[in-house]
């Protein structure tokens, strides 16, 4: 990333809010691999802000849309029982504690960004109401 870049991330990033959930999601990924890569330490209002995303998206469909594609898209599948139990996790360690398992994090961000990548690559037009209505969810978050 080049310093202009770094600048407009990060402003995006303090502007989140102001972006549909594909932009939100893809700043949020981004934002999440720069902590990993350079193994930064986030304050704790860091994960207070992060923590909204993962609760709005735990309550998307993900085990409607497992249940769904189970015996006819191992990924999207396999992929959404994945999500799941990270969401989980998530949940079950912010519980507890003030932060969470950044490794954990960085799976689930990068799990809905290929669940949404992967259906608008293979099912582009081809309408399914159950994918529609969970791409539907988190574009209208």
């Amino acid at each position: 990333m080049d310093i202009d870049n770094d600048y407009d991330i990060e402003y995006e990033l303090e502007n989140i809010k102001n972006f549909g959930n594909e932009k939100q999601l893809y700043l949020l990924g981004c934002e999440i691999e720069h902590i990993c890569t350079h193994g930064l330490q986030v304050s704790e209002g860091w994960y207070d802000e992060r923590f909204e995303y993962i609760n709005m998206y735990s309550q998307l469909g993900w085990f409607h849309l497992a249940e769904r594609f189970n015996d006819k898209d191992v990924y999207l599948y396999n992929t959404a029982i994945h999500t799941i139990r990270l969401l989980d996790d998530l949940l079950e360690e912010r519980g507890s504690k003030p932060n969470f398992n950044l490794n954990n994090y960085y799976n689930m961000i990068h799990n809905i960004q290929s669940i949404w990548n992967y259906y608008k690559k293979i099912y582009g037009s081809n309408e399914d109401e159950d994918i529609l209505d969970l791409i539907e969810g988190m574009r209208f978050l």
